[in-house]
């Protein structure tokens, strides 16, 4: 090898020596550690009942985006959002397990995938599904921007609460029952609200108008106004029913069994 091929071979090498040294070399061992602890901490304070500590995990202008419902954007309405969810599950008996995924990191922004379970007390999964969580890291802190859910759908048989007449005896009355179906009598005054509660399949008869608002479990809510005298089919539901109007109402539902 000549003196100009050496000297050729040389500056390559020096110049491909440079190269790698300007690439970055990735998020040190702590950074990765303080990005998983983000999501980490989400089911620990859920479970604890501490919607405050699970919105400060997001940005002030970061977005909860749970299936079924509105973006919910900055922390107070995550909050608000959160502690809906969180009642429902306690009086469900339910608590939220996640399964962390991998992260993926570039520069300021971070990512991360991973599976969710809703368990009852009897530790039976009433739910699943996923999660896609987006972080960014401000003035040397990583929380979440951007946060999203979905769910399988129902993976067990089991009731995702507890029975209407068991978590709620002043407002549901047993008038009927037999191997094939159940007949409750629904008795609300002004302004009462109920429990979380589970029930069946079944036809509903409203004997009064009705203005009311049920908030499921995930803490989103339904509006509901209703003349007396409708009838209508309902499928199988957890929710928390609230009287919104001035006057009392009453209800006969026929649960099938």
């Amino acid at each position: 090898m000549n003196l100009c091929k050496i000297a050729v071979a040389l500056a390559t090498a020096a110049t491909m020596a440079t190269l790698a040294a300007c690439q970055p070399s990735g998020p040190s061992a702590a950074e990765m550690d303080a990005i998983k602890a983000v999501n980490g901490a989400w089911a620990e304070h859920y479970n604890a009942g501490d919607a405050g500590a699970v919105a400060d995990l997001y940005w002030e202008d970061g977005s909860l985006m749970a299936p079924g419902a509105p973006a919910r954007v900055g922390r107070d309405a995550i909050r608000e959002y959160l502690v809906a969810g969180i009642e429902g599950s306690k009086a469900g008996g339910m608590s939220m397990n996640i399964d962390h995924g991998p992260v993926n990191v570039s520069g300021n922004t971070a990512w991360q995938e991973g599976a969710f379970r809703v368990t009852d007390a009897s530790g039976a999964t009433v739910d699943a599904g996923k999660y896609l969580s987006v972080l960014e890291k401000r003035d040397g802190q990583w929380r979440l921007l951007r946060d999203t859910y979905n769910s399988d759908g129902p993976v067990s048989t089991a009731a995702p609460g507890p029975d209407a007449v068991t978590a709620d005896p002043a407002h549901y009355k047993v008038e009927f029952e037999n191997d094939k179906v159940r007949v409750l009598r629904i008795s609300y005054g002004p302004k009462e609200k109920s429990v979380m509660h589970y029930h069946p399949k079944g036809v509903v008869v409203f004997l009064n108008d009705l203005q009311g608002r049920f908030t499921m479990p995930d803490g989103t809510t339904q509006d509901m106004q209703t003349k007396a005298g409708t009838v209508s089919w309902t499928d199988a539901t957890t929710h928390n029913p609230e009287n919104l109007g001035d006057k009392p109402f009453e209800v006969i539902q026929v649960e099938l069994k």
